[in-house]
């Protein structure tokens, strides 16, 4: 049985379109430096997240980064792999 790993990202955005997603993460990319922005495809949304952080306290230390780069509303979320 394999064993479940949890990943840790942060969410910027979240879209129904995969053309939003994509100017979405265009724009991030431009803005933010040091993790790649990424779509992530989950059923039928499209989420813009930055970086893979398997500690929770880096992944706090970046997302107030991202946060004072105007991504108010960016969240941690953890993702299966």
């Amino acid at each position: 049985m394999e064993k479940l790993r949890l990943l840790l990202v942060i969410q910027l955005g979240a879209f129904s379109s995969r053309d939003h997603a994509d100017n979405f993460m265009s724009s991030a990319r431009e803005k933010l430096t040091g993790e790649e922005v990424i779509v992530r495809k989950t059923g039928n949304i499209f989420a813009v997240t930055i970086g893979s952080f398997t500690e929770t306290r880096k992944a706090e230390s970046y997302l107030y980064y991202v946060k004072s780069k105007g991504y108010d509303k960016a969240f941690i979320k953890n993702i299966k792999y």
